[in-house]
């Protein structure tokens, strides 16, 4: 609602929970079952960059694309209108 106030989009992730039954582990997509956007977590003590998950960053990575995915249709979309 905000976001449409506003006249902005939000992508959403698009994958539902990954962590939250017997049959995922720690390296399923979306882990954390953030809808809205990605999370990741590390542990406080190392530096962030080296302790991500690979599961966060696949994560992250997957929600890129599916920003770009977005970007293209509505750019298409307005392609078609001009």
């Amino acid at each position: 609602m905000f976001a449409a106030q506003h006249g902005m989009h939000w992508v959403n992730l698009g994958l539902q929970a990954g962590h939250n039954k017997s049959t995922t582990s720690e390296d399923s997509l979306n882990r954390h079952g953030f809808f809205i956007g990605a999370a990741a977590q590390s542990n406080a003590d190392p530096p962030a960059d080296l302790s991500t998950t690979a599961a966060d960053l696949a994560t992250n990575a997957h929600l890129g694309a599916r920003v770009a995915m977005v970007a293209r249709q509505l750019a298409c979309g307005r392609a078609l209108l001009s």
